[in-house]
Parts: C-alpha cells; sequence; structure tokens
C-alpha cells in the first residue's frame, strides 16, 4: 500500500519525553521506503513504526 506516514512535525529536538518530535516523514511506494527530511529521532522512530 502508498502511503506517506507524518513522524514528526516539530522543528527542533523534543525537549520532553512524549512531546512533539522533530520533523521527518516517510514514503512508501511499492514496497519501498523513502525518508524525507529526517529529524534527530529518526531511528526511534522507525523502530517504533517496525520498519527496522
Amino acid at each position: 500500500m502508498d502511503r506517506i506516514i507524518e513522524m514528526g512535525s516539530k522543528g527542533s529536538p523534543a525537549i520532553r519525553s512524549g512531546g512533539p518530535q522533530p520533523t521527518s516523514h516517510l514514503l512508501v511506494v511499492r514496497d519501498h521506503v523513502f525518508v524525507i527530511d529526517c529529524g534527530s529521532a529518526l531511528l526511534a522512530d522507525l523502530s517504533r513504526l517496525g520498519f527496522i
């Protein structure tokens, strides 16, 4: 399924746990995953969403 996943929309690093995450998006097209505008919490977000 093709989709865009918004993982965060804040412009700077998270200050508190559970707060807004830095900007990062995933574009999934035919099982290919493209990272767009990745923020500093990218690896944690990818793991939480099951991509790694």
